[in-house]
């Protein structure tokens, strides 16, 4: 991800990125795992996670072959702040999102947050995927704008299958021919 915004880094800027996401990934980790009272709550937790946002994304790679970074992404953001918006009472993470049915007096989300999460997220994923999918390759956008090179190596991709299939039927020609 970090080279799709600079074209230019180096190996030794690539592995620093690395090392500080993996440090600042670890120390969230470490903090809700010393913040957490039993293993059921992690497991419960890592589970509607997976759940809200890694499920639609699998669903959308094995059935939806035209599903590609940009929706993945937005699936993503959106999955992420409506899950974490209905707050998390085994953490102490206050909701900041009440939707409906909200039990003011317990604090507690009684309406299907996590089902409602999830489904946004797969409508996300499918209707930005096919947005972004007719605007740069009906060429309402320019290539430019594609700015993490989708398109490009869709593009890519497709002329070499082409030219992988020029090149199939010209083998099948010249034989046919000599028989």
């Amino acid at each position: 991800m970090y080279l799709s915004f600079t074209f230019q880094a180096s190996e030794k800027e690539v592995i620093w990125v690395m090392r500080i996401s993996m440090f600042i990934v670890g120390a969230a980790a470490t903090a809700i795992a010393l913040s957490v009272d039993s293993i059921y709550t992690l497991f419960a937790l890592c589970s509607d996670l997976v759940y809200v946002i890694l499920f639609p994304q699998l669903c959308c790679v094995i059935h939806l072959p035209d599903a590609n970074i940009y929706g993945s992404i937005m699936g993503y953001i959106m999955g992420l702040i409506l899950r974490v918006g209905g707050g998390e009472s085994a953490i102490g993470f206050p909701a900041f999102i009440k939707y409906p049915y909200y039990d003011e007096k317990n604090k507690k989300q009684l309406f299907p947050f996590k089902t409602l999460s999830m489904l946004i997220s797969l409508i996300t994923i499918v209707s930005v995927s096919y947005l972004t999918k007719q605007l740069f390759t009906k060429g309402i956008l320019p290539e430019r704008y594609d700015f993490l090179h989708f398109f490009k190596r869709y593009d890519t991709d497709k002329k070499d299958a082409r030219e992988n299939e020029n090149q199939e039927m010209q083998i099948h020609e010249k034989y046919e021919h000599k028989l």
